[in-house]
């Protein structure tokens, strides 16, 4: 039956039009869950915000970073040393923590 011409051959010989090519095939299918990629590890997220904290020592001179700092400029920072000192007594009294001996450390350190 007639006329299908080129759709006909190409389903003909046993291909497909929609094949991918071969070096579609070498390279790994990546999947993110939302459409990009992962962003930094938690790790690496401790250690920029650490060394954001050693860059406050020096502007500043001390380590009491607050919300208000610098007009707010360093609210992550204030709210992420908060944490590292709960962590850090929950570390020293022997209980669970959020912090290796690394970690702490870094912050005695």
């Amino acid at each position: 039956g007639g006329g299908g011409g080129e759709a006909e051959a190409a389903a003909g010989d046993g291909r497909s039009r929609e094949q991918p090519s071969r070096l579609a095939k070498s390279q790994p299918r990546i999947s993110y869950v939302d459409g990009r990629p992962p962003g930094p590890s938690l790790a690496e997220r401790w250690r920029a915000r650490h060394s954001e904290l050693v860059a406050f020592r020096r502007r500043f001179g001390h380590y009491r970073v607050t919300r208000s700092v610098d007009g707010g400029a360093y609210r992550q920072l204030a709210d992420w040393l908060c944490r590292q000192r709960r962590e850090y007594v929950r570390h020293a009294a022997g209980n669970r923590s959020a912090l290796d001996g690394e970690r702490v450390r870094m912050l005695e350190g």
